[in-house]
């Protein structure tokens, strides 16, 4: 499960990286949690870990949950794989609970970018594992 959520989260557009800056800039003037730089190749992905805005919340042989709790909002996103006729499949799910106004307006603005985003980090992941696939031979 690891190496797939590492794998998740190295496939992040650079389109999606330079959002993030912006994001971090402007979410700090109002004081609310800002990425961190960590290096995703180095984390060890254990429970309280923590890796960008993600914390491990809880992690299974088939899952991990992710997210943080911040004023304005609370995040979850599971990252699990699944195996049936011999074939793996990865689902990202997301659920946001807003603790306030701030929230919502937040969400307002980013929701949009939201939906591009996992789908476009999904598609990054599949052209990974074919290039490491290809070079292992």
């Amino acid at each position: 499960m690891g190496s797939i959520t590492k794998l998740f989260l190295t496939s992040v557009p650079t389109w999606v990286t330079y959002l993030m800056k912006i994001r971090d800039r402007l979410v700090s003037l109002i004081g609310l949690k800002t990425s961190s730089r960590s290096k995703i190749q180095n984390i060890i992905l254990k429970q309280g870990s923590s890796i960008g805005l993600f914390r491990v919340i809880n992690r299974a042989s088939h899952e991990i949950l992710l997210g943080e709790d911040d004023r304005h909002l609370n995040f979850r996103v599971s990252i699990l794989l699944d195996e049936v006729d011999g074939l793996k499949y990865v689902t990202v799910s997301t659920v946001v609970y807003f603790n306030n106004w701030l929230g919502r307006l937040y969400f307002v603005v980013v929701r949009r970018v939201h939906k591009a985003i996992v789908p476009a980090m999904l598609k990054n992941m599949v052209c990974n594992i074919k290039i490491n696939t290809n070079s292992s031979h």
